[in-house]
Parts: structure tokens; C-alpha cells; sequence
């Protein structure tokens, strides 16, 4: 997720501002981009959900509360990036779309225009960027809780 904001996004900027590509093409370019992650990560989400809240039912009974709480906080932490998708990250993307959705349209019908400038793609480029940077970091804390139960299990059996 994280290779979006540090990698695809900053191809598309320095295209844009190297290769002169035109910001319209850009935003289809991020289309394309948006819907191969729209496909791909909710299912590896909600994967990754019913793994830690099955680990935790496995371990809701070990001797270590912590185990189980620790399983409980990375499911927890690991979908915590819907609810922050929604509210941070949404109004710019579907903002984008339109502005794909729209040039497309408007080419369909032989007329090019310029319903957007240049600088609210390059601008909702560089928002989504940073916030989906800061949401990738949800999965990695809840991966990381999911590491620390996994250790704390192996410690627990090794005593």
C-alpha cells in the first residue's frame, strides 16, 4: 500500500513536471492505479482480519492475557485504515475520478475542456499521496501487533 504514495504517485508528479505529461492524463493514469488497489486490497484486509481475530479466538484462553489482546489490537489496527480512508482520504480520490470520468466523457463527444486545472490534480495527487502514506502505516502497526503476539506465544510456551 505504502509503495502507492512512495513510488506510483511520485512517478506521475515527476512525469508531470520532467515529461510534461498533461495532468489530465495523469488522473487516468491514477484511475487506473485507484481500481487495481480498489480490487486488491480488500480482500488481502479482510484476510488479514479474519486471521488475527481467528488467532485471537485460538488464544482467548492462554495463560497470557496478552497474547489474545495483542491479536484483538492488530485486527483492530489492520482495518483501522477503513474507517481513516473514509474520512481523510475519499474526497480527494473520488475528486480525481470525476475529473478522469469527466475528460473521458468529454472526448467522447469530440470536445476537449479544461474543467479542471492542472493544479487541483497536481494538488489531490500530492493529498492522496500523504494520506495514504500515513494509512499505510495501520496495517504495519497491526502487523507488528501480530508479531508481538506471535512472540509472546513462543515465550510463553518456551516457560
Amino acid at each position: 500500500m505504502a509503495t502507492v504514495s512512495l513510488q506510483s504517485v511520485p512517478a506521475l508528479q515527476s512525469s508531470r513536471k520532467k515529461e510534461k505529461l498533461a495532468a489530465i492524463i495523469a488522473a487516468k493514469i491514477w484511475k487506473t492505479i485507484d481500481r487495481t488497489g480498489h480490487y486488491q486490497n480488500p480482500p488481502v484486509a479482510l484476510g488479514s482480519l479474519f486471521s488475527f481475530i481467528y488467532l485471537a479466538w485460538c488464544h482467548r484462553k492462554s495463560a497470557q492475557r496478552k497474547v489474545f489482546q495483542l491479536y484483538i489490537a492488530a485486527a483492530v489496527l489492520t482495518t483501522a485504515m477503513v474507517p481513516y480512508t473514509i474520512l481523510t482520504i475519499r474526497l480527494a480520490n473520488n475528486r480525481l475520478l470525476d475529473i478522469a470520468e469527466e475528460q473521458a466523457q468529454s472526448q467522447e463527444k469530440d470536445s476537449f475542456s479544461a474543467s479542471s486545472s492542472d493544479d487541483e490534480i497536481d494538488r489531490l495527487l500530492e493529498v492522496w499521496r500523504q494520506r495514504n502514506l500515513i494509512r499505510s502505516f495501520f496495517p504495519l502497526m497491526g502487523s507488528t501487533a501480530g508479531i508481538l503476539a506471535l512472540l509472546s506465544r513462543i515465550k510463553e510456551l518456551q516457560t
